[in-house]
């Protein structure tokens, strides 16, 4: 059931929403009163150039979704997560697709939370590399395991 679920709700609605609103842009019927009662949810928040922005963040959350689901490392997870989160600040504060700027700075706002708050998991997960599992490094403890661990977490901390 999972394996139809999976790409059906991932691929299957931002697909269906694309379609939908890129249809009813070609035939003039974006702002029909049906249309609008059924699907304005998905697109009246954003300018004319971007109504189809809502897919997008639909894709934002499953990819994030899904990238704490397959990968089983925690510092990965995180990584791979700032990098999703930090390309898709771009493209928003390129286009700023809302109709209002301060739904448009909200936005900006809310992903550099995301960003912050996995930066922060990074940084006071317990221990980041394999020897240091079960270790506890903090502040200038001596021993192999923690030297490692230490410089890792001052550079994390440092980007």
């Amino acid at each position: 059931v999972s394996a139809l679920y999976i790409p059906l709700v991932i691929i299957g609605l931002p697909a269906f929403m694309f379609y939908i609103v890129h249809t009813a842009m070609r035939d003039g019927t974006l702002h029909d009163s049906k249309l609008m009662a059924k699907y304005g949810f998905f697109y009246a928040r954003y300018d004319t150039d971007y109504k189809w922005w809502e897919c997008l963040i639909m894709v934002r959350r499953m990819s994030i979704a899904m990238v704490s689901v397959i990968i089983d490392t925690s510092m990965l997870q995180a990584a791979i997560t700032i990098v999703v989160l930090l390309v898709l600040l771009n493209a928003h504060t390129h286009t700023r697709p809302f109709v209002s700027d301060k739904i448009d700075s909200l936005e900006v706002f809310t992903i550099c939370g995301s960003i912050l708050y996995a930066l922060a998991g990074m940084l006071f997960y317990p221990s980041i590399t394999e020897e240091a599992q079960g270790e506890l490094c903090v502040g200038d403890v001596e021993g192999h395991a923690c030297d490692s661990e230490i410089d890792l977490k001052m550079i994390i901390g440092v980007i």
